[in-house]
C-alpha cells in the first residue's frame, strides 16, 4: 500500500523533489498516453506505485530513478490498456451492440479508444520516420511494440548489453518528445483555427 515513510519512498521523493524530475516524468506518460489529461493521470498512477514498496519501489544500487520510472510508465501503461480491452469485452446484454446499431454512434469509451489508438500509430510513424537511420532504435521499438520487458529482457533478446539498451531507449525518448511536441503544436495550431472560424461564425450569425 501506499506508504510515504518508507525508505524506499523517502529516497523516491527526494528525486521527486529535485528540478525537471516531475517533467520528465510527465514527458514519458505523455509520449506513451497521447494526451495531457490522460498522461497527467498515468503519471500519477505511476509515481503511487512507486511509493506503495510492495508494489514497483526504487532502491538505489540499480537503476537510475529515472529509467526505474521509464519502466514504470510502461508498465502502467500496459497494465490499463488491459484493464480497459478487458471491459469492453464484458457482455452487456447487447444493450450497447443494440444502441450502437440504432443510432450508428459508437459509444463515448469507445470512441476515446479508437482516437487514442490512432494517435499511437500515427506519432509511432512519425518516430519511425525520425529513427529510419538509426538500425539499433527501430530493432529496440520492433522488440516493445507487443511486449514488455525489462532492459535485461531486451538485451538477452537482442543480443545486447544492457547499456546499450538504455543508451538506445534514450535516443528513442529523445526523438519521441520531438515528434510528440510536433505534434501538440500542430494541434494547438488546429484547434486555434477552430476557435477563430468558431467566433467568426457566431459574429456573423449576429450580424443583422
Amino acid at each position: 500500500m501506499f506508504d510515504p515513510g518508507a525508505p524506499s519512498s523517502v529516497l523516491a521523493i527526494a528525486e521527486l523533489n529535485k528540478p525537471g524530475t516531475m517533467h520528465e516524468i510527465h514527458g514519458i506518460a505523455l509520449l506513451r498516453s497521447g494526451h495531457e489529461e490522460d498522461a497527467k493521470d498515468l503519471a500519477m498512477v505511476s509515481i503511487a506505485r512507486v511509493l506503495d514498496p510492495d508494489d514497483l519501489p526504487w532502491h538505489l544500487g540499480g537503476h537510475t530513478f529515472l529509467v526505474h520510472m521509464f519502466s514504470v510508465v510502461r508498465q502502467t501503461w500496459y497494465r490499463q490498456r488491459r484493464k480497459r480491452s478487458a471491459r469492453s469485452e464484458v457482455p452487456d446484454g447487447g444493450e450497447a451492440q443494440d444502441n450502437t446499431a440504432n443510432d450508428g454512434e459508437l459509444p463515448d469509451a469507445e470512441v476515446a479508444r479508437k482516437r487514442e489508438f490512432e494517435t499511437q500509430r500515427m506519432l509511432g510513424e512519425r518516430l519511425l520516420e525520425r529513427l529510419a537511420g538509426d538500425s539499433d532504435a527501430v530493432r529496440l521499438l520492433e522488440q516493445q511494440k507487443t511486449r514488455d520487458l525489462e532492459p535485461s529482457e531486451l538485451a538477452a533478446a537482442l543480443g545486447w548489453t544492457v547499456d546499450k539498451v538504455r543508451a538506445t531507449q534514450k535516443r528513442i525518448a529523445y526523438h519521441g518528445e520531438i515528434v510528440l511536441n510536433e505534434w501538440k503544436a500542430s494541434e494547438e495550431r488546429r484547434m486555434k483555427a477552430l476557435r477563430e472560424r468558431a467566433t467568426k461564425a457566431s459574429g456573423e450569425e449576429g450580424t443583422p
